[in-house]
This record gives structure tokens, C-alpha cells and sequence, in this order.
């Protein structure tokens, strides 16, 4: 009955998030872009006028290979990426809600010990998608924009699925996992792509593995796969850190960083990603003080609170070492929280395998009430804001689709979006995208939108400006 339970969880966890793909456009700016072939010129440039949609694999190829080259590292998020938006936003909407799923599945067995089972307690399922809703700033651009889905959500899927085998490993760590070659083979290939995805997770998963795969050598429980895996994830972090394209895309980046008043805005964008964390940090932590002296009476017990331990540091220096970086969007914080709800997930099964009590039922029930109501309130209103966007775009999208051919050769004019109010923005915790195109039809955002639709070039005005432009032409 739990696990059916579990499925009936799971069942309504897709259909939500599957819901909120179909409702969520194409996005202008970046997917636009990604939609054609790479020709070497910076993002916030406009298209030439001869760009080319991609259209096959050796579009994807070319396409790549250039962006390696001439604009950033990240080839495994964007060939996702241009292959979605080759193949059209349906099968991204039904890939993607899956890959979220798979997502929670992933925290789930990293929770209980590595160990990959389809039994779920529904409780734990449960729990760990609410804290990727609520504690996610930006949740919106994480999980439904195809380019950020791609960029952070999909990428730290291929790095938790490399790391289950370690947590398998470190929990079991007198039994042989595999010593079938193909396994080795296997480990150092998804080390390749893990490796070479996001550039403040990996460097700290590579430190934290460096020193388990030298504990596990030195009591005589390194295994081959463990070495080719982490070869695997240097070579693709390498790849990812020294692509030419990097430093093009540093020279011509938007934003003038400079390390004082840099840091004091990143200070900023840190402490409201700790506020969206600030209940599952306090948790954490509190419990790890709670648990002090208690893990020093039993080995399995210390084990946990040792892992704990090493999660809460490898999360908190994936989102601090954004300080130092040129940009500091809120998404970024997004793969240090992952380590830390495995954390607090873990916490929470040491509290009943061990009978060690970390929370109080009381509180447990409290929080539960104030999450469900929490939950009901964000959601809606992320429901009604998603879905007037997609009525407002759908319906500019018709418009310019109907645009008559000999009205292809000028700028056409659009309605601009109406966007939630700040008041708005934040009832849904911060989780609505913006469908935003210039006033100048020659803003890079623009220029893709119209080689995109076949048009020489389109406007997207306020609504009164462009009431007012109504009545003057009438």
C-alpha cells in the first residue's frame, strides 16, 4: 500500500510538472538563438542574416563545435538544448517532466544509501519534491525554460546519477560493486559527461571523491570503476574549463565585474538564496549539533553524520564559490541545494533507524500545515500567471505566423506581455518566467524572434504605446 501510494505521489508529480512545461513558450532570448546554427558571433549579438535553423545532426555537430570554440564550454547542456529546440517543445515538454521525476528519484536513493529501488515511501517523495519547490529561486527557469532546464536541471541529473554508484559504494564499502570491464568503460564515459557540465558543481565533487577513492585505497576497497570514473569526470571537467570559447565569452560578457561592488550584489543574490534554504540550513545544522556526541557510539551512525557533514560543505561551497564569478544569477544556487536536501534527507532517516530525535512530531505536523498551505498558495498563483502568459503569447504568436507575405518585409508591431507585478512575482516565490522583447527591433532578443518566424523584424511595445500607435494610424 505505501508504494502504490508512492506511485499515486509520483503519478501527480508528473502530471503537475508536465502541466507547467506545456504551459511555458519557447523563451526569447536565449532558446530563439539556440534554435540556429552557431556562427561564432557573441549571444547578445544580432544573427546574421543568413543563419541557418538546425536541422540535423550535423547542423547539431557543426553547430557545436563552433560554440566550443567561439562562445563556451558546455556542450553537453547545449546539445540538449539545440536538439529540444530542433525537435520541437512537445517532446521537450514529456522528456523534461520525466527527467524531474527522475530527478527526485535520484534524491531518493542517494537518501537511502545509494541503493536504486523502485519501492518509494511516498513521505520522503513527497518531501524532497516540495523542498525543490519551495527552496529553488527561480524554480520557473531551472525546470521549464528549455536553455536553463538544460543548463542546470539536466546536467545535475548526469552528475547525481554518476555519484549513486559512490554512495552505493561508501555505504557498502567491503562488497565489490562491479568488476565487469564494461562497468569501468561505462564509469569513465558518464564521468566524461558529468564532468562536463556546470563549472561550480564539479570541481568540488571531484575534491570530496578525491579523498574517498585515497581512504578506499588505503584500506583495500578501491575498485577499478571508481578510478576510470573519476579519470572520466577530470577529462570532462577539463573540457568544460579550458574550451576556448570561455574566454571569448569573458571578454564580451554584459557585465563590467568589479570585485568590490561586485561582490557586495553577490553578497545579496547569496543571502536570498539562503533565505529560500534558511529552514532546511537550520535544520541541518542544528541536528549536526544535536548529533555531536551521539555518532561517536555507534560506526554506522558516524558514517551517516560524516556524509552529512561533507554534503553540507561540498552545497554551501558550490553556491559561495559564485561569489567570485562575473554573474551570480539565482539559478546557480540550485546544485548546492541538491547536496544539502540529500543532507537533511538523510538526517531525517537517522532519526528513525537510529530512534535519535532531531525534530519533534509536533513541529513535524506544524511544518507539514504550513508547507501545504504554502505549497496551494505558490502554486496557484504560479498557475494563473503561467497560464495568462501562455494565452498572451500563443496569441502573438498567431499573429505574427498570419502575417501575409507581403507584410514580411517590414517591422511589425506586438503588444508587450503583461507580467505579474512584483507583489505578484513573489506570491509565487519566484518561480514565473519573463516573455520580454524590445522596443527596438534591432535588440539581438529580436532579431532571433524574427529569423526564427521569417520577418524582417518586430517591436514589442507597452500597452498604452501601443494603443496610442493604434489610434494614430487609424
Amino acid at each position: 500500500m505505501n508504494n502504490q501510494k508512492s506511485w499515486i505521489v509520483i503519478f501527480s508529480i508528473f502530471l503537475f510538472m508536465f502541466i507547467f512545461n506545456y504551459l511555458s513558450p519557447i523563451s526569447f532570448g536565449d532558446d530563439y538563438v539556440y534554435s540556429f546554427i552557431w556562427t561564432g558571433q557573441s549571444i547578445y549579438e544580432p544573427l546574421p542574416q543568413n543563419v541557418s535553423r538546425v536541422a540535423s545532426w550535423q547542423d547539431l555537430f557543426n553547430s557545436q563545435w563552433s560554440h566550443y570554440f567561439t562562445w563556451g564550454g558546455r556542450t553537453v547542456a547545449h546539445v540538449l538544448a539545440q536538439f529540444f529546440l530542433w525537435k520541437g517543445k512537445a517532446l521537450f515538454n514529456f522528456a523534461n517532466t520525466l527527467i524531474s521525476v527522475f530527478l527526485v528519484f535520484e534524491l531518493y536513493w542517494c537518501i537511502n544509501k545509494g541503493k536504486v529501488t523502485f519501492q518509494f515511501d511516498y513521505r520522503t517523495i513527497i518531501w524532497a519534491f516540495f523542498l525543490l519547490w519551495a527552496c529553488s529561486p527561480g524554480f520557473g527557469v531551472i525546470f521549464f525554460w528549455i536553455t536553463g532546464a538544460c543548463n542546470y536541471l539536466w546536467t545535475n541529473v548526469i552528475l547525481l546519477g554518476f555519484l549513486i554508484p559512490y554512495f552505493c559504494k561508501y555505504y557498502n564499502s567491503e562488497r565489490i560493486i562491479s568488476a565487469n570491464s564494461f562497468y569501468v568503460a561505462f564509469a569513465f564515459i558518464i564521468g566524461v559527461l558529468s564532468g562536463w557540465t556546470n563549472e561550480n558543481s564539479v570541481c568540488w565533487i571531484l575534491l570530496a571523491l578525491a579523498v574517498f577513492i585515497y581512504y578506499c585505497k588505503q584500506h583495500n576497497n578501491l575498485e577499478i570503476w571508481m578510478v576510470s570514473g573519476f579519470i572520466g569526470l577530470m577529462t570532462g571537467y577539463a573540457l568544460l574549463m579550458f574550451a576556448p570559447g570561455n574566454y571569448n565569452r569573458l571578454s564580451s560578457s554584459q557585465s563590467n565585474w568589479k570585485f568590490l561592488t561586485g561582490l557586495n550584489e553577490h553578497l545579496s543574490m547569496m543571502m536570498l538564496i539562503y533565505i529560500f534554504q534558511f529552514f532546511l540550513w537550520y535544520f541541518v545544522i542544528r541536528s549536526l549539533f544535536s548529533l555531536r556526541n551521539v555518532s561517536n557510539s555507534n560506526l554506522l551512525l558516524k558514517k551517516d553524520v560524516l556524509l552529512v557533514k561533507v554534503l553540507v560543505i561540498v552545497g554551501f561551497c558550490m553556491t559561495g564559490i559564485m561569489l567570485f564569478s562575473p554573474g551570480f544569477p539565482p539559478r546557480t544556487g540550485f546544485s548546492g541545494l541538491l547536496y544539502l536536501i540529500v543532507a537533511a534527507g538523510i538526517l531525517l532517516r537517522i532519526q528513525k533507524e537510529y530512534n535519535v530525535l532531531l525534530i519533534q512530531e509536533s513541529a513535524k505536523k506544524f511544518l507539514f500545515c504550513v508547507s501545504l498551505v504554502f505549497f496551494i498558495f505558490t502554486a496557484g498563483f504560479t498557475f494563473r500567471n503561467y497560464y495568462c502568459a501562455y494565452v498572451q503569447v500563443e496569441r502573438m504568436l498567431a499573429e505574427v505566423k498570419g502575417i501575409s507575405a507581403d507584410k514580411r518585409d517590414s517591422v511589425i508591431t506586438v503588444k508587450a506581455i503583461l507580467e505579474p507585478s512584483d507583489n505578484e512575482g513573489l506570491y509565487t516565490a519566484l518561480h514565473t518566467l519573463s516573455y520580454k522583447l524590445s522596443e527596438d527591433e534591432k535588440e539581438w532578443k529580436n532579431v532571433a524572434f524574427a529569423r526564427y518566424y521569417g520577418i524582417k523584424g518586430i517591436r514589442m511595445l507597452k500597452e498604452k504605446d501601443y494603443n496610442d500607435r493604434e489610434t494614430e494610424q487609424k
